[in-house]
């Protein structure tokens, strides 16, 4: 630290240390550095004690032995491969193995990771560590895990390159239905898993600058028809804090709604003119759309796909309606003599959906229309000022 002008922060409990420092370009970068240890388990499924030890038990309690290798950097020794547990050998065969037999009883998430492992890089799982995660699931210790750590892996899941075969060998292992059973896949989730890999693609590639947080996405599709009550024993069960239980369940209801209002308006269109084929007003799936949020909305994407209208407004939203801002702010309107209230958000939301509407495209056209709008909800202010051109000028 002292080298690179840095900071360090020590975590004494776990024998490490992250050092903090600039590189010469400006940017922060972060080092972190261990004590080879050694960890020991109470009791299965809790959290490790260290102690100080050998590299080579360092290693030794590592997940599988393609993650137990080493490289000197003494100067001595420089470069020098450690790999006590033949790590090498499995990666050249492409197996994921536990270094230990009671592995996963110590640390069942080790059960997932494996999963993922075996998916990201197209390894297998050998058959002694298969025979040893049938066995510990038969044990469930999968149920001794925390709410938040079984969470924090079923994130990590939910960002593989590939979800929906991660998700199926959950499936096939029962462990899904093992945390909840509304998680256990049918034929409909399991084609509406790969659609959302689909969907999050997609919005992926439109390179925008809010990044999805798939996990919402993902399990928006595991809880699929599912009851409330039951959602909430599952979210309360992966261990969720009440603001999050609250803004999970808002996202499925509004996605619940959004179909709900959608398919209703489009119903109500066929009934009155079956031969023309009426769109719903651009300010109205903005307005049905936006408080939804992107996972919803990936959400739904997924589950009505492009070709169907719901799936089209979701696009629409994405490609182009989110991306539409009105020239104007509250900065004009107060130019106009008006005070700030709650009657400027009012104000530039209509103006803003008559912008989507094609009916106000230029600075000048909703400047005049939000004059006009506040002149009728004022009725008559004489400190009301209506001089728009005074205002585009910036005489105001």
């Amino acid at each position: 630290a002292k080298l690179l002008g840095g900071t360090v922060r020590v975590h004494d409990k776990f024998k490490t240390a992250i050092v903090t420092y600039t590189t010469e370009m400006g940017l922060k970068q972060h080092l972190d550095v261990a004590t080879a240890r050694l960890e020991f388990y109470e009791q299965p499924a809790a959290l490790p004690t260290v102690e100080l030890s050998s590299i080579q038990m360092d290693l030794y309690r590592r997940d599988f032995t393609i993650n137990a290798l080493a490289i000197q950097l003494n100067e001595k020794r420089f470069g020098t491969l450690i790999d006590p547990f033949g790590a090498q050998k499995d990666i050249r065969e492409k197996n994921i193995s536990v270094l230990h037999s009671l592995s996963l009883v110590e640390d069942p998430t080790r059960i997932l990771r494996a999963i993922r492992f075996e998916r990201r890089f197209s390894f297998r799982i050998s058959s002694q560590t298969e025979r040893l995660i049938k066995n510990a699931l038969s044990l469930d210790l999968l149920d001794r895990l925390s709410g938040p750590r079984l969470f924090n892996e079923f994130v990590h899941v939910c960002n593989e390159y590939d979800v929906p075969s991660c998700l199926r060998r959950m499936d096939q292992w029962h462990i899904l239905a093992g945390i909840h059973p509304i998680l256990r896949l049918t034929p409909a989730k399991d084609i509406l898993i790969a659609s959302i890999e689909e969907a999050i693609g997609w919005y992926k590639l439109l390179y925008k600058h809010e990044e999805p947080r798939n996990w919402i996405v993902y399990l928006l599709g595991l809880c699929l028809n599912a009851k409330y009550p039951d959602v909430k024993v599952l979210l309360n069960r992966l261990g969720f804090i009440e603001p999050m239980i609250k803004e999970f369940s808002t996202i499925r209801e509004k996605t619940r709604r959004a179909v709900s209002i959608i398919t209703a308006e489009k119903k109500a269109q066929d009934q009155q003119n079956p031969e023309n084929n009426n769109e719903m007003p651009m300010s109205v799936i903005y307005r049905l759309l936006a408080p939804i949020g992107t996972e919803g909305l990936l959400f739904l994407l997924a589950r009505h796909g492009q070709e169907h209208q719901i799936g089209q407004y979701v696009s629409l939203y994405f490609t182009r309606l989110r991306e539409m801002k009105i020239s104007i702010s509250g900065h004009d309107l107060m130019r106009l003599g008006y005070t700030p209230g709650t009657l400027f958000g009012e104000t530039l939301q209509f103006v803003h959906g008559a912008m989507l509407d094609g009916k106000a495209p230029t600075k000048a056209e909703q400047l005049q229309l939000a004059s006009t709008y506040l002149v009728q909800q004022v009725e008559g202010d004489e400190n009301a000022r209506t001089n728009v051109t005074e205002v585009l000028n910036g005489r105001l």
